[in-house]
């Protein structure tokens, strides 16, 4: 930080002729500024130490320049500028970009090796995300310094979703690089504030803390899925470096797998922008997702998100099937059990309802919903002295609209005696 209070600017290496040529042929301006960076379990001469535990967001190391056509091709672990010895995701340092409320955007590009069996397709929708990834990153330096965000974010995890939900990408350029057997797909990928005011943005993303736990766990997903994708792609540019370049490599059905989920990951985090207490667009939610289950059904995500869509179109039995499939796979968020005990409640189905809100109540005590809907469901059952508690519980935490109604109907008429109320009565 200098004296005027700003970010200082990251140091720029001194680009070299190479490496400025290098830029010109790929059309990506930050290239310019490169240097060569290795992966340290990697053979080759000046690598530097660089780790995953030391930089679990993909660490940027940075493209070297591709050999020119006709030049003998040294053996592979004896060249330290073969492509296939670059690591496999690779980004460029950082472009940043002055904004108001000193919030920041960011640039980056990363490059994916392709060939064989790994589909460009494939290779391209890895390197965009994790050059998403890696300009979020960046851009969540600036935005660490808003005391407001600081105080919200507890874990640095929580601030790269509140970034995600700040600024949105964008890909500006998109370039096949190097000659085969040593190609890949470069993508950069630039972010800049939503709504074109960070500040602004930066506050509406804290008034929703629900989006910002379920965006919170889409990126870490897709954090985790880059990671095995980077390795396999490294793994097969090594098999197709050995074996020719049109030879499929036992990595490369993984890959497309990954590359799937990737691609489902992104609809995900993208359908977040229809939520606002209840789904906007539902029917295109609706077709959204399944489009997400059938491509990736192991995601629980997707099935929740199906089944909230389709209760808000008044259909709880098709909603109760996507919800029981999210139910069926490990990890399925808290809103999965109280849409299907919503759905149940919908279908007259009232003792299922209470279990399933109770269970979600016993998870999360302070969901005013679920203590507003079980009440609902205990009026349905004529249970009016446990129903008062719970609509009287949903009230203190903000929801008043089932003891307005139980009101109305002649219920919970005596002033509440103060008493703690436990989430399984």
């Amino acid at each position: 930080m200098n004296a005027s209070g700003r970010s200082a600017s990251p140091a720029v290496p001194t680009p070299s002729k190479r490496s400025g040529h290098a830029a010109r042929r790929t059309g990506f301006p930050s290239c310019t500024m490169c240097t060569t960076v290795h992966d340290r379990r990697l053979p080759g001469r000046g690598l530097t130490p660089m780790t995953l535990d030391a930089a679990p967001h993909l660490h940027p190391a940075v493209l070297s320049p591709r050999p020119q056509p006709g030049r003998h091709r040294r053996d592979l672990h004896q060249s330290s500028r073969a492509f296939v010895l670059l690591t496999c995701i690779v980004a460029t340092l950082a472009l940043m970009l002055s904004l108001p409320a000193g919030l920041q955007a960011a640039e980056a590009t990363v490059i994916v090796p392709f060939g064989g069996g790994i589909l460009r397709d494939d290779a391209q929708t890895v390197a965009a995300a994790a050059a998403r990834i890696e300009a979020l990153r960046l851009s969540t330096a600036s935005l660490g310094r808003d005391s407001a965000a600081l105080f919200s974010a507890e874990t640095p995890a929580r601030l790269l979703s509140l970034t995600a939900a700040t600024f949105e990408a964008h890909t500006t350029a998109t370039s096949v690089v190097g000659y085969p057997p040593e190609v890949g797909v470069a993508v950069n990928i630039r972010t800049t504030p939503r709504g074109g005011d960070a500040a602004t943005a930066l506050r509406a993303a804290l008034r929703a803390p629900e989006k910002l736990e379920l965006r919170e766990g889409i990126l870490l997903h897709t954090r985790e899925n880059l990671l095995e994708a980077r390795q396999l792609a490294l793994d097969a540019a090594r098999h197709r470096q050995k074996a020719g370049t049109e030879s499929e490599s036992p990595y490369d059905r993984r890959f497309a797998a990954l590359a799937r989920t990737l691609r489902s990951l992104d609809t995900l985090e993208r359908a977040l922008s229809y939520l606002d207490g209840v789904w906007r667009h539902p029917i295109i939610l609706a077709a959204d997702m399944r489009q997400v289950v059938e491509a990736s059904p192991e995601m629980p995500l997707g099935w929740t998100f199906l089944g909230e869509a389709l209760l808000q179109l008044d259909r709880p039995q098709d909603a109760v099937e996507a919800l029981d499939r999210a139910l069926a796979l490990p990890d399925a968020p808290v809103r999965t059990r109280l849409a299907r005990g919503i759905a149940n409640l919908r279908l007259d189905l009232t003792a299922l309802a209470v279990d399933d809100l109770s269970r979600v109540l016993r998870e999360a005590p302070r969901l005013a919903p679920a203590w507003r809907a079980r009440g609902a469901a205990r009026m349905m059952r004529r249970e009016y002295g446990p129903m008062c508690e719970d609509f009287i519980q949903a009230c203190n935490l903000g929801d008043c609209e089932g003891l307005a109604s139980a009101r109305d109907a002649g219920h919970c008429l005596a002033p509440a005696r103060p008493q703690t109320v436990k989430a399984d009565d």
